[in-house]
């Protein structure tokens, strides 16, 4: 009956949370056409905790806009493998352009060869009408058609001045009417070959025009590329330098900075004092069910701070600061809740607290991001929601190489989970077992604290 109970309540918890994910858009300062003059002010060495929270936003700034050039690099090598594809395709007709005006050269080459043959032909002919007019004119022996054929100053006027002479036999009209057929003929043929040979010459200029147009894009884009690269290291660059001075400046300017020594994010107190009451995987007592957070069990009203410069994405306010304990379904049984994003090392990191005081002191409004910085104050500890006593749930989970705008994302898609689900779904999803973000971290490892460990 008691494992019933807890799979209800946690079935409760899971439909709670998925009611009250809000769907994210991104404000932020405007830093469009200012880039140089917070460039510099976020690379000195004295910011304040102001400038800080500032930076922060500035960084995210510069880091989406370098992920915007990531994608027109990608988009431009896509194009470039477009082109690649035209080019190849061009090339491979202008071969095949270019072997057809070889057949068709071959082509022009045999009928110049006929047309050599032919006018061989035609000269052969002519010497037989030669021989049949001296044969007729030792027949009628007179030399006045003689005179008069030979006189012709070119072939169609030779021709012209035989058809005058009536005495030419059936035989001689047939042979000359055979003669201009197969001159026309092989001149018909031969202008034929010619504009063939022209218009497959047109083709391969402009298929070379096109080869030429399409290596000339190709070269732009490559230099597209080339800059978009130059420009993403000069961000990268930039973006490390304002992180160091971020970095250094928090430790100068944080109070309630302190955390644990041997915790591998930095991570700073969460609290102004309190106990670990629940770490590691599972819950000591409740049958050993999984429990992906810590508990640091604290008084009503104690203090929660920020672990790390970041920002806040999600607030979740309006449960009654001491609810009526374990199976309060308010906010899906986490209670007042907030989830901040922070980044260490190019990763980034959810953090949530659940179960605090009901009270907004940030000002969140549903779609904002607060930027936070290590040490600040954030909320109280409450005793809302599902929950057993006074204490926070703290939760941390690894996004991976995400800007904080797609972390808002991934937790509007996927909900307080950000997609890594809970119970033992959650439990299989930890970063040692899965091996890829998004994944569960053990919040106590992060924080670097113990069981029962006291903290302040």
């Amino acid at each position: 009956m008691k494992h019933l109970q807890l799979i209800l309540i946690c079935l409760c918890l899971v439909c709670g949370m998925l009611a009250v994910t809000p769907t994210y858009t991104v404000q932020a300062t405007d830093f469009e056409g200012k880039e140089s003059e917070y460039y510099e002010k976020c690379k000195s060495s004295d910011l304040s905790r102001d400038d800080i929270q500032v930076c922060s936003e500035f960084k995210d700034y510069i880091s989406e806009q370098n992920d915007a050039l990531e994608d027109q690099i990608k988009e431009n090598e896509q194009k470039i493998a477009e082109l690649d594809l035209q080019i190849d395709e061009v090339v491979q007709m202008i071969g095949e352009l270019s072997t057809q005006i070889e057949a068709q050269e071959e082509k022009i080459a045999f009928m110049e060869a006929d047309i050599a043959n032919l006018e061989a032909g035609i000269e052969e002919k002519n010497e037989k009408i030669r021989d049949r007019l001296y044969v007729m004119q030792s027949t009628i022996n007179s030399n006045v058609y003689f005179n008069f054929l030979m006189g012709a100053e070119s072939l169609d006027d030779f021709f012209g001045r035989l058809a005058s002479i009536d005495e030419i036999t059936s035989y001689d009209r047939e042979l000359i009417a055979s003669l201009k057929a197969d001159k026309e003929a092989v001149e018909v043929e031969k202008a034929s070959a010619e504009e063939e040979r022209s218009k497959l010459a047109e083709l391969k200029s402009q298929q070379e025009a096109l080869g030429e147009q399409l290596e000339a894009q190709r070269t732009e884009y490559n230099e597209q590329i080339e800059a978009a690269h130059e420009q993403s290291e000069e961000f990268k660059q930039e973006m490390e330098a304002m992180q160091d001075a971020i970095d250094e400046a928090s430790r100068q300017n944080g109070d309630n900075l302190g955390g644990s020594t041997n915790n591998p994010l930095g991570f700073g107190q969460p609290v102004s004092s309190g106990t670990v009451t629940s770490a590691g995987w599972f819950y000591v007592s409740l049958n050993q069910s999984p429990h992906l957070g810590m508990d640091i069990g604290a008084p009503i009203g104690t203090e929660l701070y920020a672990p790390a410069n970041g920002v806040v994405i999600y607030m979740y306010t309006g449960c009654p600061t001491s609810g009526s304990g374990y199976g309060d379904t308010c906010g899906g049984g986490a209670g007042n809740a907030l989830i901040m994003l922070t980044q260490v090392d190019g990763i980034t990191y959810a953090v949530k607290y659940y179960h605090m005081k009901n009270e907004n002191l940030l000002g969140w409004t549903s779609g904002s991001f607060i930027p936070v910085s290590r040490g600040q104050l954030v909320g109280h500890v409450g005793h809302s929601g599902s929950s057993t006593g006074a204490h926070v749930h703290i939760e941390v989970i690894n996004l991976g190489a995400v800007t904080y705008a797609q972390g808002a994302r991934m937790f509007s898609s996927g909900g307080y989970s950000f997609g890594t689900g809970t119970g033992y779904t959650g439990y299989n999803n930890r970063c040692s077992v899965k091996g890829s973000a998004p994944c569960r971290e053990m919040a106590s490892e992060m924080f670097g604290y113990q069981l029962y460990q006291r903290i302040g």
